[in-house]
């Protein structure tokens, strides 16, 4: 059986809690069948050396770094665990960092299914974290989603292609580690032979028992989230555009909630939102 792979790495920011304010840190990780790519960008009040230290994961490649928009040599070494970087500053003034790199990592036989996990131990408090999680295009999050995600995610939602997880947490002091479980819709080998299969016989079908196909309401590639599902499911049976108060009634999620996952849908272009005096008008696009 093909091993599948473990994700897991650590990323430690190194730096004097007395010359570094962290005002921001986001992180964007894009798991793919043999590793991540990572791109981070840091906000900080600098008042030390001439020198700013970071600890990034262990079997790093192809690291960029940019601090305000300069392209920065820095020099990096490899530790026990770790990657270390050192880059030059000749500046006191508030900065950002931008860090752009891949990693690969061990692969182990988890039963069809994946682990990531990563850990962010700042030296100095952060006041800001965004943090999203890109899973593979094959990827789906374990059900039932509370047992495999560890901390509880911000909110789930999908550009279209992939599913994304993104965590935020504010005023970090210390650790802030991050653990999912994911597994693939379909095995690796077949994936390829279904997906052309089922896109040749249909197109196939659809010719010649309808000619020209009506565009469907939503794209077969669409990865809809079982929240999303039940708000499109809504907007399908009314057949026009309603009010988002109507919605409420019909859902069993919060308020918060629900005016989270209509801005998900209307991101990637599936419905729309239209103010009316306390509620909002939502259109399904066909």
């Amino acid at each position: 059986m093909k091993k599948l792979a473990l994700v897991l790495f650590s990323l430690l920011i190194i730096c004097s809690a007395s010359a570094i304010e962290l005002k921001s840190y986001d992180a964007e990780v894009t798991l793919s069948e043999d590793g991540a790519y990572e791109k981070i960008i840091l906000f900080a009040n600098y008042s030390g050396e001439e020198n700013i230290g970071l600890t990034l994961p262990p079997d790093i490649n192809n690291l960029i770094v940019e601090i305000n928009g300069v392209r920065t040599k820095c020099e990096q070494k490899t530790v026990l665990g770790a990657t270390k970087i050192t880059c030059p500053v000749n500046f006191k003034s508030d900065y950002y960092l931008e860090a752009n790199f891949n990693t690969n990592y061990v692969v182990v036989d988890l039963d069809g299914r994946f682990l990531f996990k990563q850990k962010v131990t700042p030296d100095a408090s952060i006041e800001k974290l965004s943090f999203r999680l890109k899973l593979p295009e094959t990827g789906m999050v374990s059900e039932p989603i509370g047992n495999y995600i560890t901390p509880a995610p911000t909110s789930i939602y999908s550009d279209g292609r992939v599913i994304i997880l993104l965590f935020e947490k504010e005023n970090i002091e210390s650790n802030f580690e991050i653990s999912v479980i994911y597994e693939k819709l379909v095995p690796d080998i077949i994936f390829p032979i279904i997906i052309t299969s089922i896109v040749l016989i249909g197109s196939i079908s659809l010719i010649i028992l309808y000619g020209k196909k009506k565009k469907p309401k939503v794209s077969k590639e669409e990865i809809l989230l079982e929240d999303e599902k039940k708000i499109v499911n809504i907007l399908n049976e009314a057949g026009k555009p309603i009010r988002q108060k109507d919605i409420e009634k019909q859902v069993d999620f919060s308020k918060a909630k629900l005016s989270r996952v209509l801005r998900h849908l209307e991101e990637r272009g599936i419905l729309k939102r239209t103010p009316l005096g306390n509620t909002n008008i939502i259109e399904f696009l066909k």
